[in-house]
């Protein structure tokens, strides 16, 4: 019998691990980045050429990470295929299977699997979901450019940490859905070593969670185009915005809390459409009202008291 079955679920997490390992080497290049034009940013003319040199020898690492974002694309639709029957996944005529059938249990990955290109097809074929025409399109061009890097040298290929970015995220909205981005992010460095191992208390663990998190905001989003920033993030640099007291109180949690961490972090908590000036967090959702006290969007949504200023806002007010 076949043994060693891959559940969905499994697929699923290899998935996500594999896109976010790649996108902590683009947020990781990004930041190194943003460290090496603050330290030339008196001289322009050299700030330039050293940039350009580190984006040079960045080029491996980027275009490694765009194979790990194929990989997991795969994993993803097999993810959803195994749901329906993990057995097809296994290609190929049954004369071709591995012959120890009849003495021992054969294990799942000594199968030979479907092809990339099959999956598509397969994927709209046994599932309820179906793949657009464009989503098909880009994942054919995905593959592509991935057997380039797989097959060949191609010393004229090359991706920009912004296209890097919108493929990743193009590539979770696509298949794990809308707005899933942050919080998927936070699943992964759970399990991280160097988060997944919790040394400290539950609220430090948590400051150092929230901390990346709006770090990861702060390194992504000014690279990217305003309506990809709007359509991953839903942060919109042209709406009023300030600092989530939610978050700040978190990142208060940790003993060795220094506020200059939070040095060029974005504001994010941001209005809401209506005519009650509510805001909410990008990053925890956390929801408040403006405070016509303070002048601050600190008034918590569940009583209607300021968190500034302690001001109690009337209930009719916060609809």
């Amino acid at each position: 019998m076949i043994i060693d079955i891959p559940t969905k679920q499994e697929f699923f997490d290899a998935a996500e691990t594999l896109i976010h390992g790649a996108w902590a080497s683009l947020v990781d290049l990004v930041a190194g980045g943003d460290e090496l034009a603050l330290a030339f940013d008196t001289e322009p003319e050299l700030s330039t050429n050293k940039l350009q040199e580190y984006w040079r020898l960045a080029r491996p690492t980027l275009i490694s990470s765009l194979s790990l974002v194929q990989q997991a694309v795969e994993f993803y639709l097999k993810a959803e295929i195994a749901s329906v029957s993990p057995y097809l996944l296994i290609s190929g005529d049954v004369r071709r299977w591995p012959k120890q059938y009849e003495e021992n249990d054969t294990r799942f990955p000594d199968f030979r699997g479907v092809d990339a290109q099959d999956l598509p097809r397969l994927y709209n074929t046994v599932t309820s979901k179906r793949l657009t025409a464009d989503v098909s399109m880009w994942f054919h061009d995905l593959r592509n450019r991935r057997n380039r890097i797989i097959h060949t040298v191609d010393s004229q290929f090359a991706i920009t940490p912004a296209q890097l970015a919108e493929t990743v995220l193009r590539a979770h909205e696509y298949l794990v859905g809308e707005r899933q981005w942050l919080r998927s992010t936070r699943w992964y460095l759970d399990t991280t070593p160097t988060h997944g191992v919790k040394l400290g208390s539950d609220a430090e663990h948590e400051a150092y969670i929230r901390l990346k998190l709006h770090q990861e905001v702060a390194s992504i989003v000014p690279i990217l185009p305003h309506e990809a920033a709007v359509r991953y993030y839903g942060f919109d640099e042209e709406l009023e915005a300030g600092s989530c007291p939610a978050c700040t109180e978190v990142f208060e949690g940790d003993k060795f809390f220094d506020s200059r961490w939070t040095d060029g972090f974005l504001p994010t908590l941001q209005s809401l459409p209506g005519p009650s000036r509510r805001s909410a967090c990008l990053v925890c959702g956390s929801a408040f009202w403006f405070c016509p006290e303070c002048d601050a969007y600190s008034v918590e949504t569940t009583n209607g008291e300021c968190l500034a200023c302690g001001y109690l806002t009337p209930r009719n007010s916060q609809s």
